[in-house]
Formats: structure tokens, sequence, C-alpha cells
């Protein structure tokens, strides 16, 4: 696959994981949802937006506030259901170590102490996090996988497309656009697999909710 449209892949993989979504007032932790046998506690959600905050943040600032939202429980169904079938799957993600992956969290803290009060503050172990993060890396490696197999786009596709859209191009070479088109449809395509896929995986998970509102987008 080339560099491009690996590039298309990780944008559809955002998909499953949406940040924006309407934020739920809630004082006392409780179950939020269950996904066959796993509990998720609205601790859990409000800790994961913290988690995800550092992550994705270029230094951590203590304290680091959390919120519960119903977008990042569906975040973390989702990932739930696709890690556990990747696992029956007997899949083979090829990560790279998670301990390259831990340190890279750890150096979000200006100093290690920083770090660890993290971790007492929210009742975590080390290993709470290299789960996390190995969990990450299977699901969005097994996501890769099943868009790049099931989202094939022929040559016929591209020239058919060019065709149709030409206007689109203003006069350019088909030679020159064959790429970009590709990839458009592959996103779309992708896109349109992986809702049909998350979707099936729900009907199957046994997912079942036990706080409200439930109206927000699924993934």
């Amino acid at each position: 696959m080339s560099k491009s449209a690996a590039k298309t892949f990780i944008i559809l993989i955002l998909l499953l994981v949406p940040h924006v979504s309407v934020a739920v007032a809630v004082t006392v932790e409780s179950i939020a949802a269950t996904v066959e046998d796993r509990i998720i506690t609205t601790g859990e959600v409000i800790t994961e937006s913290k988690i995800l905050a550092i992550y994705e943040a270029q230094r951590a600032r203590l304290p680091i506030r959390g919120i519960f939202s119903m977008g990042l429980l569906n975040q973390m169904i989702n990932r739930e259901l696709v890690y556990r079938e990747a696992v029956r799957a007997k899949f083979d993600s090829g990560e790279r170590d998670v301990i390259d992956e831990m340190l890279y969290f750890e150096e979000k803290f200006s100093k290690p102490e920083e770090f660890s009060l993290f971790l007492e503050e929210e009742g975590l172990l080390l290993g709470d996090i290299v789960e996390w993060l190995h969990k990450r890396q299977v699901t969005l490696a097994y996501i890769n996988e099943k868009i790049s197999v099931m989202s094939y786009i022929g040559a016929r596709d591209v020239e058919k497309y060019y065709r149709e859209h030409s206007e689109n191009f203003e006069g350019r070479p088909f030679e020159e656009v064959e790429d970009e088109i590709r990839l458009q449809l592959l996103a779309k395509k992708g896109e349109e697999y992986l809702v049909e896929w998350i979707s099936d995986l729900r009907k199957r998970g046994k997912v079942k909710y036990f706080i409200i509102p439930q109206d927000q987008p699924l993934y």
C-alpha cells in the first residue's frame, strides 16, 4: 500500500474514535455500559478522556481535566468490540514494542514524579497504561487491515469516475489525477465498510447502556 493510501486509512480509523460529543454531567461513578462481560464505568470514561488528552498533547500539564461524554463512551465500546474480534481472529498486528509507546507516553510529563502522581490520582497502575496502549495498537492495526482488504479499487472504477466527473478536474489529464481519484474512492468505500462493520459488531457484541442520553453517534 502506498503512503498516501495508508494516510487515507488512518483518517478512516478516526471515524471509530469521535472526540466531539455532548458531555453528560456525572457526579457519582456508576456503570455506563457493558460489552459482553466487560463493564465500563463512568469513572473509566473520565479517566480515558485524561489519558487521551495526555497522549495527544505535546506536554502534559497537571491537573488534567476529565469529562464524561457519550462519544467517548462509544469510542471505548467500539475499541473493545474490535479488540475482541482481533483476538478471536488470532490477529498478529506486528505491533512495535509497547515499551516504546510507554516511554513516549511517560515523556509527556515534565518529571517522573508527575507521571507517578497522575497514576496515583487516577487509581491506575503502570500495567493499566500498558494495556491501554496495547489495545490501541492492536485495534488500529486490525481496522487498517480490514479496510485495506475490503476497499480494493480497480482501474476501471477509477477511469469511470474520471469520465463521469471530468468537469471537476479542469482539463487535467487522467494520468495526473489517477492517484487522487483512487484515494477518494478508497476513502468513500472504506468509510462505508467501516460503518457497516462496526454496526455488525455492535449487534453481535451484546452492548448494553446504563446511562442516558443514548442518541449520540455510535461511530
